[in-house]
């Protein structure tokens, strides 16, 4: 893959992992009770909330899904009840598949109010870190420069370290992040390299050769035993499934099988 500016990315991609599209939130709080505010505009779901108490251990406050309607607010815990703790975990799913949240400060009685509000969620597919959206990247315009990409992975790299180190449980949590960073660089990667290479196609067809350009890099699609011919019938009718009006396929996964073949090499 050649974005215009001739930068190669094949090699960064090919290393590049995937984990959960959910994101995890981990916020520090004295004793008091936890609440959470939802003014997005959309329904919130939260699932997997645990926290580490005094003694460093886990105790799961829900661990199934629970849904926040807009404009909701309430306790995080099924009783309202206070508690003291270091660290609380959760996992947060938006209806539109975007993940972010904000945490207000304690008030006066000591409570934490997690707010989930309408500008974070509307950012580029909010995260734990800024995305790599780099200046002139996609579009039709200039690839990122080298130097503008190890920037960016930099502080996305770095963002998952200071969060290892926070946290109580440093290996686990370091890979994981470390796994997620690399999958969020290779996503934005990939997608801007689409659309510097297919700068006349909808965004609808950039976002679905990505999807499968994803699954061939996490393992989860494989045309190696295939020719050049039918890798692509068989890579154009996975982009329709996902696609039906998908009007370049063709080109597109020619483009596709380019990618998955080159990570071999």
């Amino acid at each position: 893959m050649i974005v215009r500016n001739g930068q190669h990315l094949l090699g960064m991609l090919a290393v590049m992992a995937c984990l959960t599209s959910n994101a995890h939130g981990q916020f520090a709080a004295k004793a008091g009770k936890v609440y959470v505010a939802n003014t997005s505009g959309e329904n919130i779901v939260l699932a997997c909330v645990s926290y580490i108490d005094e003694n460093g251990v886990r105790q799961t406050i829900k661990g199934g899904a629970w849904t926040i309607k807009p404009d909701a607010r309430g306790h995080l815990t099924d009783q309202g009840t206070s508690f003291t703790a270091s660290r609380f975990d959760f996992t947060i799913q938006t209806t539109s598949g975007k993940t972010d949240w904000h945490v207000n400060t304690l008030d006066a009685d000591g409570d934490l109010t997690i707010n989930f509000d309408r500008n974070l969620l509307a950012r580029h597919n909010a995260r734990l870190v800024p995305p790599l959206r780099l200046a002139g990247a996609g579009g039709g315009g200039a690839g990122p420069t080298p130097r503008e990409v190890e920037a960016a992975v930099g502080k996305i790299i770095g963002a998952a370290v200071a969060q290892a180190i926070a946290s109580q449980e440093p290996e686990n949590v370091f890979q994981a992040l470390l796994i997620e960073a690399a999958r969020r660089v290779r996503d934005e990667l990939v997608e801007g390299a689409l659309k510097d290479v297919f700068s006349d196609r909808p965004l609808h067809e950039i976002q679905a050769a990505r999807r499968v350009i994803s699954l061939g890099l996490d393992g989860k699609l494989s045309v190696d035993a295939l020719n050049r011919e039918q890798a692509r019938e068989a890579l154009l009718g996975r982009l329709k499934a996902i696609d039906p009006d998908i009007g370049a396929g063709a080109q597109i996964a020619d483009f596709i099988y380019t990618v998955l073949q080159a990570r071999k090499r």
